[in-house]
């Protein structure tokens, strides 16, 4: 039953007055305050001690958001749209200035996936351990500071092919072919990054 799940990317679920039917293939988006007032970094604001947010923060277990692909902690500045990832972002949809915000976003992400469809067959998200192995040795070809950055971070397993797949969207985000150490760089910090303490 769960191959066959694996396969129609579909789980039926059976019961008594009920039957459903879930998709096995999704994003998952999460959310948290990083201390428990939500005000962390603010000093006038956040009344909450040293111990009270290393508790909150571990209230999710470290292999859930060793599961996560970026983790990404917005300061307050930030939070007005100034991260550095909204700016990458920003170099992909500004083509798209005439419409609204969302439409723009929107109209960027379907160009971004279109393209990562045509190149490899698959978005980033899917790509195998051999497409990111493929990806990765064509950017060390091209950068030899990728390839130094790389050996320097020393990533294994699940961490080193989560960490490629977020790179090269990073990439798409700014329209380049390859992947390059800056992109890489960026990635690593979305990666590795769990907690605010």
């Amino acid at each position: 039953q769960l191959r066959e799940a694996l396969v129609s990317r579909e789980v039926h679920i059976s019961r008594v007055n009920k039957k459903m039917t879930l998709k096995t293939k999704f994003q998952l988006l999460v959310a948290m305050n990083p201390c428990p007032c939500g005000f962390y970094g603010d000093d006038d604001k956040c009344m909450c001690g040293h111990l009270e947010v290393k508790k909150h923060q571990r209230s999710i277990s470290t292999p859930f958001l060793d599961r996560l692909d970026m983790h990404i902690l917005f300061d307050q500045d930030e939070r007005k749209g100034g991260h550095e990832l909204a700016k990458i972002s920003g170099k992909m949809y500004d083509k798209y200035a005439g419409m609204n915000a969302s439409k723009a976003i929107k109209s960027a992400i379907i160009e971004i996936r279109e393209r990562q469809i045509d190149r490899q067959g698959v978005l980033n998200c899917d790509l195998s351990w051999q497409g990111c192995q493929a990806m990765a040795e064509v950017a060390r070809a091209s950068d030899e500071e990728f390839a130094a950055l790389e050996k320097s971070m020393g990533l294994q397993g699940r961490k080193w092919q989560k960490t490629m797949t977020v790179a090269r969207s990073i990439g798409d985000c700014e329209g380049a072919s390859v992947m390059n150490a800056s992109h890489l760089r960026l990635a690593h910090g979305y990666a590795g990054q769990t907690c605010v303490v």
